[in-house]
Formats: C-alpha cells, sequence, structure tokens
C-alpha cells in the first residue's frame, strides 16, 4: 500500500512537471509572439515616420521655392511700378 501510494505521488509530481513545462513553454512561445507583434507594429511606425518625415522635407523645400519665386515677383512688381512711376512723371 505504501508503495503504492509512493507510486501515485510520484506519478503526480511528474504529470505536474510535464504540465509546468506545457505552460511554461506555451507562456514563452506567448511571449515570444507578443514581442515579434510589437516589432512588426514598431517597424510598421518606423517605416510610417519616415515617409512623414521625407514629405515633410519636401514641403519645406517647395515653401521655400515659393518663398523665393514670391521675393522676385515682388522685386519684378516694384521696378515695374517705379519705372511707370518715372513714366508718369517724365510725361506730366
Amino acid at each position: 500500500m505504501e508503495r503504492s501510494a509512493r507510486e501515485q505521488a510520484e506519478e503526480k509530481v511528474g504529470n505536474m512537471a510535464t504540465e509546468m513545462e506545457e505552460l511554461s513553454q506555451s507562456l514563452f512561445e506567448e511571449a515570444n509572439a507578443m514581442v515579434r507583434t510589437e516589432r512588426e507594429k514598431c517597424a510598421r511606425l518606423e517605416a510610417r515616420l519616415q515617409i512623414m518625415e521625407s514629405r515633410e522635407e519636401d514641403k519645406r523645400k517647395r515653401l521655400t521655392e515659393l518663398e523665393k519665386a514670391i521675393g522676385r515677383i515682388t522685386r519684378v512688381r516694384n521696378l515695374l511700378e517705379n519705372k511707370n512711376a518715372s513714366n508718369i512723371s517724365s510725361m506730366g
């Protein structure tokens, strides 16, 4: 009887150890899947950030070019206004 109880106890311990190992393995697999998912999300976010930064740089360049063009247009307009003003004053 003592031997049978001992065998049963050893079997229970063995079963518990197997179950614990399976649970640990399952936990690590789940943790690895979570880490992989987060890394993928991070990579997608980094890619989107890079695209947005590139677009922002393009917009800055276009804005600079537009500001330069406005400056040129303003200078030409001023020259034309001054020329017209001097033509009018020389006529009158």
